[in-house]
């Protein structure tokens, strides 16, 4: 054996070559070492020499490598083609930088983080595709690192603070906003998409401020924490008769004829919707309240919805040319207020307490200590009809080039309330001009039409999000009433079962949520009635 020099008993290699320098390094070799650098920290490297400045400079494949080791291969949407890697990856790095709580500027920064937010959800994708399945029977959306990227971003309350909580009705809760901006501020609708791209709505006070200005009433926070902060403005909106205008179509759309979504409207709605979710304890309760409702970002993006593994559309089936995704069942949220309040709000609420002002068309109507209820139901839907639009090639089967019609019922769920809200239902599915999935439903009961919704899809076709949107008397009645509504899709149609009937693959993950597949065998079973529709179900639903 070599006798080796030695040192305090440690072997010592002694090379007559000087160490080899990183800028002699083959392009290859130096490529595979750069790789490893976090994406803020290139910048660095480039600055260190010439020779590391030339290789990382325009270094697209170099920039796409590092790109794809920590985010979703863009490859795997439309959206990802022919992009500038250099560029994607120094919009990424500012993001975080922006986003970081250290950086103490961040309203200039609205449109870029809007911007960079959207485009990340829109390229997001599940990095195996072809095996994607649920984790457990309630987690209905597969796994990105974008969402989860975007999440970690959003962790500081001052950022959310700034990017999230930025529309109308967070300016008027700051005593911002006397009057409507008409039309609506791009920055309060960018704030507002973001909101609801993040999906877990800001009801904490600390959103509103962070530290309590001089000039607010002492009497007027401590009516803001006793109505649950920014619910109470959220409320405000959501019940405005005002706010459901033709030319909107009655929807969360601008009134401008255009048919392109208000989002501060959705957001509005999504805090009503979260504050009853809250209120009924659901999502202590369940597992299914609890992944639509606490996970920043997850599912808000295109094709994010993972079906039930024990689903095969038959060939002829309409559900295989569904570019929507649309059959299956839902669980569907809806608030209301007390007919007598509600009428109260819209007609006898037209004088500002405080300063005896009249309230006018360009002015919110004033806060009131009003109670909203709400409703859990289930609702079971099946494709009816693809009706392929005006001018519209054959061939193409694009969310963009079809209307998706459907039909089904819905069941209040048991324990939830009186059962008068059981009903068939109907309705269609088709893009708006913006781009976004529009739903419109109609409730029938007794065969008569009784009430209709429209809503948006958040983060696009077959996105595991919710439907959040409003409800109406479905002849428009100036008098109402309105009110929130969302619904989220939680199972898929299997065509060997009944259309009119739950079934126990309907209902899997509400009564065995946190479960993988069918309920095992052993596992205790119970009769479970939704009114008149019979459900075996599991004891489990934790």
């Amino acid at each position: 054996m070599p006798n080796f020099p030695t040192q305090n008993n440690k072997m010592i290699f002694e090379t007559e070559q000087q160490r080899v320098g990183l800028t002699t390094l083959p392009p290859e070799i130096l490529h595979n070492v750069l790789y490893f650098v976090s994406p803020k920290d290139l910048a660095r490297v480039s600055r260190t020499n010439k020779q590391l400045h030339s290789f990382v400079l325009n270094n697209g494949p170099l920039c796409r490598d590092i790109y794809l080791r920590l985010l979703d291969d863009p490859s795997e949407s439309a959206a990802g083609a022919d992009l500038d890697w250099q560029q994607e990856l120094r919009d990424f790095v500012r993001l975080t930088r922006v986003c970081s709580k250290e950086w103490r500027e961040k309203a200039p920064e609205l449109r870029f983080v809007h911007d960079v937010v959207v485009r990340l959800l829109n390229r997001s994708s599940c990095s195996d595709r072809t095996n994607a399945k649920r984790t457990r029977n309630a987690v209905t959306f597969s796994p990105s690192r974008n969402t989860a990227l975007l999440a970690h971003i959003f962790e500081d309350e001052s950022t959310r603070r700034a990017f999230l909580c930025q529309s109308f009705i967070w300016q008027r809760a700051r005593g911002k906003g006397k009057y409507f901006e008409r039309p609506p501020k791009p920055e309060h609708q960018m704030s507002a998409r973001l909101h609801c791209l993040y999906g877990v709505p800001q009801l904490d006070m600390a959103m509103i401020f962070e530290e309590i200005p001089e000039e607010i009433p002492p009497d007027q926070m401590s009516e803001m924490d006793k109505q649950n902060g920014i619910f109470a403005f959220a409320l405000a909106k959501v019940y405005d008769l005002r706010e459901f205008h033709p030319r909107a179509t009655w929807g969360p759309f601008l009134a401008d004829d255009s048919g392109r979504v208000d989002w501060e409207r959705l957001e509005a709605i999504m805090i009503a919707i979260k504050h009853g979710v809250s209120r009924m304890g659901l999502e202590e309760e369940h597992l299914l309240f609890d992944v639509c409702w606490n996970r920043p970002f997850e599912g808000a993006w295109k094709n994010s919805y993972v079906p039930m593994p024990l689903t095969h559309p038959a060939d002829d089936d309409l559900d295989k040319y569904d570019p929507f995704g649309v059959s299956g069942t839902y669980l569907r949220v809806i608030c209301f207020l007390d007919y007598g309040d509600f009428f109260n709000f819209n007609f006898h609420n037209g004088v500002i307490e405080l300063t005896g002002e009249l309230v006018t068309n360009d002015m919110p109507r004033p806060i009131v200590p009003v109670g909203e209820a709400s409703r859990l139901m289930m609702m079971k839907i099946h494709v009816t009809k693809i009706e392929k639009l005006e001018g519209r090639a054959e061939e193409e089967k694009g969310p963009d080039a079809v209307v998706v019609h459907f039909a089904g019922f819905t069941e209040l769920l048991h324990g939830f309330g009186s059962q008068n809200l059981s009903s068939t239902i109907k309705g269609k599915v088709r893009l708006t001009p913006d781009g976004e999935v529009r739903w419109t439903t109609i409730s029938v009961f007794a065969g008569q039409e009784r009430w209709s919704s429209e809503g948006i899809q958040i983060g696009g076709p077959k996105s595991a999000k919710c439907i959040v949107g409003n409800w109406f008397d479905v002849n428009h009645d100036p008098t109402g009433p309105v009110g929130p509504s969302a619904f989220w899709k939680i199972s898929d149609r299997d065509p060997e079962v009944n259309d009119d009937k739950f079934s126990t693959s309907d209902v899997l993950p509400w009564f065995y949520p946190s479960g993988n597949g069918p309920v095992p065998d052993g596992v205790e079973t119970e009769e479970i009635i939704i009114d008149d529709h019979s459900i075996s179900g599991s004891e489990t639903d934790d």
